[in-house]
């Protein structure tokens, strides 16, 4: 069975000028990513795909995860994923051939694909939090494993 984990992107700063899809994570963030990561060694230690975002905090976060977690797979950007839909989000973890994927983006469609998948219900993910779903990648498809923000880690406020 897939499982799938949702992360959405840590904390970002916000620059006067800065265009939306250029924002970096902020220090905070930063730590945070990295927290999620060694959590994320330990519960899912060998994802065969990791997909992010274009914009430059998801990819960040996915990087500072990464590292974190000792990954050495590729990171594969899809532009779906900024901006997109729920139904953009469930093609792309369909598309997956992997039995376990991570990716990496943006409220409010990372909390609306975990209620989705899940078959219903209201989910709220802070900034770096991680949603482990095992399933397929359909409304009603899967069952949520697990959540986990950063302040449960040690890190910034949920």
């Amino acid at each position: 069975m897939p499982t799938f984990v949702l992360v959405r992107h840590a904390k970002a700063g916000r620059s006067p000028g800065v265009p939306d899809l250029d924002r970096a994570l902020a220090d905070r963030g930063r730590s945070d990513a990295a927290l999620i990561g060694a959590f994320l060694a330990g519960a899912l230690p060998h994802p065969r795909a990791l997909i992010s975002s274009p914009a430059r905090r998801a990819r960040e976060t996915a990087a500072i995860v990464s590292a974190a977690a000792g990954w050495r797979s590729a990171l594969v950007t899809d532009d779906r994923l900024y901006g997109g839909s729920v139904a953009d989000l469930l093609a792309v973890l369909a598309e997956q051939r992997a039995d376990s994927t991570i990716a990496f983006g943006h409220e409010p469609v990372w909390s609306a694909t975990v209620a989705a998948i899940v078959g219903g219900g209201v989910v709220g993910m802070v900034t770096a939090a991680a949603a482990c779903i095992e399933g397929e990648a359909v409304p009603g498809g899967g069952v949520l494993r697990w959540m986990i923000v950063p302040a449960a880690l040690g890190g910034g406020p949920s």
